[in-house]
Order: C-alpha cells, then sequence, then structure tokens
C-alpha cells in the first residue's frame, strides 16, 4: 500500500479548531488509511527556533530511510516563514537522493509571501524542490503561476466541519443588529474602525484573538471586545450575531469565511483576492473602496 505522508503543524490559536489545519489532517487520517500524519514540533519557547531547524533537518533523514516506492509527501504549511521549516525539509530530501513526489499547500497570499520572502525569485528558489503545489483560492493560484512556477497548481477550498458549525435552530429576535468582526490577518482595522463610527447603533463584536487591538476600537461605545477564546464560546458567540463584517487587504479565503457561512450569517467582504470562490452577489455583500 503507497502511504500518504502529511507533515503539518499544530497552531496553539487554532488547535483543535472544527476548520483549522490540524483537524482536517486528523478527519483525513480517519477517513484514509494510506494517510500517515506528522505533526511537526512547537517551538514556541526560548530557543525554539533552533530546535525547529534541526527537527526539519531530522525530518528529511527520516524520509530518506522510511520512504518507499509510490510514497508521497505533503506540507500543509509551506512557505510559512519561520515555522516548521518545511521548505528546508524539502530542499534536504533533494539534495539526499530523494525522488518521491512532493506536494505543498500554500495558503497565504502573494502579497503576504511577498512580505515574508522579500522577493519572487526567492519563492521560486523555495518552490524548487515540490512537485505540485496546493492552494488555497484562484488569485494565490494566479500569483504562484505569475512568478514562474511551471508544474502543477490545483486550486482548493478552505473547509469547515459542519457537523460542528452550523445555524442556530432559532431565528435570533433581538431587536439590535450584531456583527461579529474575526480573524487578524490581512485586516484592515483602521477602516473598520471608520465603519463602526459611521454606525452607532450596531453592536459590533471584535475577536483580538492574541493581538492588541484596544488602542484602536477601545473608546467605541458600540464595541465589544474579545480577547482569546475557546472555539466553543466564540461558536455561541457567532450564532447570537447575525453577520460578519471582514475588512480585507487581500484573501485567499479562510477559516473566517467558511466558517460563518457554514454558521449561517450573512457575509459582508471586502471584494479582494479570492473572495469570489466563496461569495457572490447572490448570497454577500461585496463592498470595494
Amino acid at each position: 500500500m503507497n502511504r500518504i505522508f502529511i507533515v503539518y503543524y499544530d497552531f496553539s490559536i487554532t488547535s483543535g479548531n472544527h476548520a483549522g489545519m490540524t483537524h482536517l489532517v486528523k478527519l483525513v487520517s480517519k477517513q484514509v488509511q494510506e494517510v500517515r500524519p506528522i505533526k511537526s514540533i512547537s517551538h514556541n519557547f526560548r530557543g525554539g527556533t533552533l530546535v525547529a531547524v534541526i527537527y526539519a533537518c531530522c525530518l528529511a533523514v527520516y524520509f530518506r530511510f522510511i520512504l518507499k516506492r509510490g510514497d508521497k509527501v505533503i506540507f500543509f504549511e509551506y512557505l510559512t516563514k519561520g515555522i516548521a521549516h518545511q521548505s528546508l525539509t524539502a530542499y534536504l530530501m533533494r539534495k539526499l537522493g530523494i525522488t518521491s513526489p512532493i506536494l505543498a499547500l500554500i495558503h497565504l497570499s502573494g502579497d503576504h509571501l511577498l512580505e515574508l520572502y522579500g522577493s519572487k525569485e526567492k519563492l521560486i528558489e523555495k518552490l524548487k524542490p515540490i512537485d505540485k503545489a496546493v492552494v488555497f483560492g484562484s488569485s494565490l493560484a494566479k500569483f504562484i503561476k505569475s512568478i514562474g512556477f511551471e508544474k502543477e497548481i490545483v486550486t482548493t477550498f478552505h473547509y469547515a466541519d459542519t457537523d460542528f458549525y452550523k445555524p442556530a435552530a432559532n431565528s435570533k429576535s433581538q431587536c439590535e443588529l450584531n456583527v461579529i468582526c474575526m480573524g487578524g490577518l490581512k485586516r484592515n482595522f483602521r477602516s473598520l474602525r471608520r465603519i463602526i463610527e459611521a454606525v452607532p447603533e450596531i453592536k459590533f463584536h471584535v475577536l483580538m484573538g492574541k493581538s492588541e487591538l484596544k488602542p484602536i476600537f477601545g473608546d467605541l461605545k458600540n464595541v465589544a471586545l474579545y480577547s482569546y477564546m475557546s472555539e466553543n464560546d466564540m461558536f455561541r458567540l457567532m450564532k447570537g450575531c447575525d453577520a460578519s463584517l471582514s475588512v480585507l487587504e487581500d484573501t485567499i479565503g479562510s477559516n473566517v469565511i467558511t466558517s460563518s457561512m457554514a454558521t449561517g450569517l450573512i457575509q459582508i467582504v471586502s471584494d479582494v483576492g479570492s473572495i469570489r470562490d466563496y461569495c457572490s452577489n447572490d448570497d454577500s455583500f461585496l463592498c470595494t473602496k
């Protein structure tokens, strides 16, 4: 039986989340017997970066001895600079003579990748060891192709586990309109503040996660700020809201979008990046500057 090794990193902020990558790996592992998950070590401690680099090197050596003809390796957090160092493992695998197919799941926008790596040439260098790129969002697929990646690109979508995320059983009866704002990646919080100031009659619930947003929103009376909360608490809050507002600088889709859709929230989103892969004018409010 040909095996599929999935190398993933368990981010603490989304660990166990029913729209996160770790949960997806666990679901796939249960349903596909060929899958062999490999969890990268956490490096959120002093000296952790060095430990993570050493682990990435050791993982390449491990694959040199364990991989057989027909096996594949899928990296689930490729091109996330400083996290898990999966591009280093892929590079060393090729240097060690490993010819097994390497697939890479990439889920950061093109602009974000350029911010992290500095140039298109550097990105192409990091992509050389892989045989196939799997991307979230058509805009990212176009970007990867535009920088000169000539191998196969597969476009897929973010997901949400609909056994967990589902609309509230009862319709909301409150008179006040409640809007939830989630996520921190490529968000325009200054524009969000201006929107909130313009509609004082609407109640906004802003989830800060591990970001410090009190200096931006703390003085607004129609804003409730929430620090990091468990997924169950977040889901209860979502079910008490009417709409999800995402003011985006760029996006390839996200677990915020998919979980909000699964919960039945009205989508109010910036019309940027790959958002139209998920939302349309028939079911969402797509906003431009």
